[in-house]
């Protein structure tokens, strides 16, 4: 299809669009699937004309299985005076990708068991997920501020990895 020149945006005005709908869609928890995906193709769908189709969890696609459906609402670390030390809302790449549920006060040395860290540069957060293996775990700078020095309280437990049907199947969509 040709660009239509007398309809494209003012180059003045399109970096300021753009960065606030990086704005908009950077915080949404996105992963293979689930509700992060549907909202951030919503966002999408308001200004290009898409079709999205569903596929349910465990569906073999050539080479690859459809994993669970991943959700999070939430997710975050207190020290043992209170003070929060992490927190999924100030930043999505803070929790493993589908990472199992977890609420409970953990000692240093098993929260420690269960930080990725990016090997090779201490300004990066690795990405890394758990699509196949049910863990939990959180991502982080090698050199952030290690405050927490006796039990940690954990509260994860709003979100999870679930298989789900597709909308039609479960009778959503007319």
């Amino acid at each position: 299809m040709p660009i239509d020149w007398d309809t494209v945006p003012d180059g003045s005005t399109v970096g300021d669009e753009m960065v606030e709908l990086m704005r908009e869609l950077f915080p949404l928890p996105r992963s293979l699937s689930g509700d992060g995906v549907r909202r951030t193709l919503d966002v999408l769908g308001r200004d290009l004309p898409l079709d999205v189709i569903e596929t349910p969890s465990g569906v073999e696609v050539f080479d690859w299985t459809v994993p669970r459906e991943w959700t999070i609402r939430g997710a975050w670390i207190d020290a043992p005076g209170g003070e929060r030390i992490l927190d999924f809302g100030e930043s999505t790449l803070q929790v493993l990708g589908y990472s199992t549920p977890v609420d409970r006060v953990v000692g240093l040395d098993e929260l420690r068991a269960h930080v990725f860290t990016h090997s090779e540069d201490a300004d990066l957060v690795p990405y890394r997920t758990s699509y196949w293996e049910e863990q939990w775990g959180r991502r982080e700078r090698p050199d952030r501020d290690r405050r927490a020095v006796g039990p940690l309280v954990l509260r994860g437990a709003r979100g999870g990895a679930v298989a789900r049907e597709p909308p039609a199947a479960r009778g959503d969509l007319a």
